[in-house]
């Protein structure tokens, strides 16, 4: 597929998928001080019965393999991302950070300090975490992990030597999304509202092409992205148009 298109400024990573493999693992249980394994993964498993995400579904197929009891459930979406099941008396919840500090606001409760210290060490290293409560109770942390995709870094660097700059689009935790872009070589970490995307000439590498963008669509193979915008860089040098080929 060709493209008419100006030299290009910036290119736009897509997190999951594009700059990771898009395989999130649960990497490690962790306990909060007084709580055991297994209290917080039965709390964990019965808290994701109404996530139909991925992670959700892995950590629900535990409930269904113990054979753990039902009840209602609140279900993960994007707007919420918070979901749980009320059973024998228990109000387990697990979601990100913000999401569990409102649902335990709301019980006039907090986060103690380990929670805040866990959270931010994961979040140095590139990974993720939701914490598990049961009611106003803090459980432990689920962490989860998503390897980088192999070539990424050289790739960014290649881009940075054209004099074309990447950035990581990523609306999770700060910490986490800084981490990840110093990991993969990124120049920059945007949210969807960040006013440097309102420049002309952005190129997109996602899994999905938007409904409406202005930028150049580039797919999800930032390998091939790259090698094409290299390619007519120095074809057509920083400030000419030219034509790129997809493939």
């Amino acid at each position: 597929m060709s493209w008419g298109a100006p030299s290009i400024d910036m290119v736009v990573l897509e997190h999951r998928g594009v700059v990771t493999l898009g395989q999130r693992r649960a990497f490690a249980l962790q306990p909060a001080p007084g709580v055991s394994l297994l209290e917080l993964a039965h709390a964990a498993a019965l808290a994701s019965v109404g996530d139909a995400s991925p992670e959700g579904r892995l950590l629900a197929a535990l409930a269904r393999r113990q054979d753990m009891p039902g009840g209602s459930t609140l279900a993960h979406t994007a707007h919420r991302h918070l979901s749980g099941a009320d059973v024998d008396g228990h109000a387990y919840r697990k979601g990100d950070r913000p999401a569990v500090e409102d649902w335990l606001d709301a019980a006039h409760s907090h986060l103690p300090g380990w929670f805040d210290e866990r959270v931010d060490e994961y979040a140095a290293e590139g990974d993720e975490s939701w914490i598990v409560v049961d009611a106003d109770r803090a459980l432990g942390l689920v962490r989860w992990r998503d390897d980088l995709r192999p070539g990424v870094r050289a790739c960014c660097a290649a881009l940075r030597a054209e004099g074309i700059a990447t950035a990581l689009m990523y609306d999770g935790d700060v910490t986490t999304g800084a981490s990840l872009a110093v990991h993969a070589g990124i120049d920059h970490v945007v949210v969807p509202a960040d006013e440097r995307l309102a420049q002309q000439h952005i190129a997109l590498c996602a899994r999905t092409r938007p409904a409406t963008c202005g930028w150049l669509y580039l797919g999800d193979a930032l390998d091939k992205a790259t090698a094409s915008l290299v390619g007519a860089r120095q074809r057509w040098g920083r400030g000419g148009w030219g034509r790129l080929t997809m493939r």
